[in-house]
């Protein structure tokens, strides 16, 4: 296992260091820097901290969008509800309105009798 790890370091070190010819310097310990690491020119400094501004904006943009999915899925549920309690509703009057035919018929019925009978009875 050790033997592939230096190849691999030294691999990455130098496609990196193809990757980001002019724009990032390797450093070395005990040359004039705080600490070894990479010397970036302001152009690349600048496109990282827009790279980093890019990733809070995606970031708080996913979170506002996880709220309102959640708050579009809580407005589905009571539009499900109420469509539901509608639909009731309108069984509900269908089987009133039949009821409410029958009541007529009937009614209408009776009348028609009772005028037959009536006209029967004064001749």
């Amino acid at each position: 296992m050790r033997r592939f790890v230096i190849p691999i370091i030294i691999l990455l070190h130098l496609i990196n260091s193809i990757a980001f010819a002019a724009e990032v310097t390797l450093l070395d310990a005990g040359q004039p820097a705080p600490h070894s690491g990479f010397l970036f020119t302001r152009a690349k400094a600048d496109e990282f901290r827009l790279l980093d501004i890019n990733y809070k904006l995606t970031v708080t943009t996913n979170e506002i969008l996880t709220k309102q999915n959640v708050l579009l899925n809580e407005q589905l549920d009571k539009a499900n509800v109420n469509i539901t309690r509608l639909a009731d509703q309108v069984v509900k009057e269908r089987n009133d309105l039949w009821s409410n035919i029958g009541m007529f018929l009937l009614g209408a019925g009776a009348a028609t009798l009772i005028t037959f009978g009536v006209s029967r009875a004064a001749k």
